[in-house]
């Protein structure tokens, strides 16, 4: 299964990244341009730069990057990805792999490193730029969600107290009808669960 927890995805994509550019010499390919696509290959760009640098064979290599959907961007906490990746901390900063405090693959895939150049290849921009954007409400319009969220919240906390006074409702008429069970005032015959 190419896919399954992010948490075993990451390793595994690290992996995957080194061992497609590890296998270029092997195999005598020497691409003018690597073409990555999505959040799962978003390291090749990063270890071209750290790993790969060195050497005359990836040395005016390329990279591009595609993406299919932008809601998949390998995402995971630093540490994790780091002993993961191999990579120095310095490759854990907002312009580079860091966002929102975990490292993000795909934000790896499209940032420009020294000696090689990164860019991004979207046959749906446009698509995207519709499917990502927030509408901006009003203020009345926002003013009248803040109400709505305001009632509901109070809401929640009368329910609240309403579930605890049903609470001790249940207790006491259970208490009222066999008493006591820890007591046992009216003499119930006493069974094990079987």
């Amino acid at each position: 299964r190419p896919y399954g927890y992010i948490h075993e995805d990451v390793e595994k994509f690290a992996f995957f990244s080194k061992a497609a550019l590890s296998i270029l010499p092997v195999v005598d390919y020497k691409p003018d341009i690597v073409h990555c696509h999505d959040w799962q290959t978003g390291l090749i760009p990063v270890y071209l730069k750290d790993s790969f640098h060195a050497g005359e064979f990836y040395a005016n290599m390329k990279s591009i990057m595609t993406i299919h959907n932008l809601k998949f961007q390998g995402i995971w906490n630093i540490p994790a990805v780091q002993d993961a990746t191999g990579l120095d901390m310095s490759y854990f900063t907002s312009d580079k792999l860091e966002a929102f405090g975990d490292a993000n693959y795909l934000k790896g895939g499209t940032r420009k490193y020294q000696n090689q150049t990164t860019g991004l290849h979207n046959l749906k921009t446009d698509q995207y730029i519709k499917e990502f954007e927030v509408p901006e409400y009003s203020i009345q319009e926002q003013k009248q969600i803040a109400v709505i969220l305001d009632k509901i919240s109070r809401l929640i906390v009368l329910r609240k107290q309403q579930l605890a006074k049903l609470d001790e409702l249940v207790k006491a008429r259970f208490a009222e009808l066999f008493g006591d069970p820890a007591a046992n005032p009216m003499n119930w015959n006493r069974a094990g669960l079987t």
